[in-house]
């Protein structure tokens, strides 16, 4: 290899390092923005539900259905899978609407 190809492939490496770490930080970015608008959203439930039981006005068949979506979540945290987060937002989506005063 000539002296103008080694510079540039040692170029190119830097360059691609540079870039898997900025790959790597904007994965972690977006992680960090998903979760917490999931763990948001998980907040706001358990304030609809703290506000509804308050004033005793969610109906018994809401709050068993929540229970029951609730229950039937099947995650397995420890493995750290997509699809597990995907299952908790659908849940906590149909939990809200379940517990919300506006169906």
């Amino acid at each position: 290899m000539n002296k103008p190809a080694a510079s540039r492939a040692a170029k190119d490496k830097r360059n691609l390092a540079v870039s898997l770490r900025h790959l790597r930080l904007t994965t972690r970015e977006i992680g960090r923005s998903y979760v917490s608008r999931v763990e948001s959203d998980i907040v706001e439930l358990m304030d609809v539900v703290d506000e509804r039981a308050r004033r005793n006005d969610m109906k018994n068949a809401d709050m068993q259905e929540v229970l029951r979506t609730l229950d039937a979540l099947s995650i397995k945290p420890k493995k750290g899978r997509r699809k597990d987060l995907r299952r908790i937002e659908k849940a906590v989506a149909k939990m809200l609407w379940l517990a919300s005063e506006k169906k």
